[in-house]
Parts: structure tokens; C-alpha cells; sequence
């Protein structure tokens, strides 16, 4: 159970760590987008 509940820490750190990159991703690609106008 110890082990499940470690590798299911990982993917969710994974997941949460990836989807904050797509947020920051987003976030600077609109910034570059709006320098361009």
C-alpha cells in the first residue's frame, strides 16, 4: 500500500507539476503575443 501510495504521489506531482507548465506556457505565449501587436 506504502509503495502504491508513493508512486500515485509521484504521478499527481507529475500531473500538478505539468499542468502548471501549460499554465505558465499559455501564459508567456499570450504575453509574446500581445508584444507583437
Amino acid at each position: 500500500m506504502k509503495v502504491l501510495n508513493k508512486a500515485t504521489n509521484r504521478v499527481m506531482k507529475d500531473f500538478l507539476g505539468g499542468d502548471r507548465m501549460m499554465k505558465m506556457h499559455a501564459h508567456f505565449k499570450a504575453k509574446r503575443e500581445n508584444s507583437k501587436k
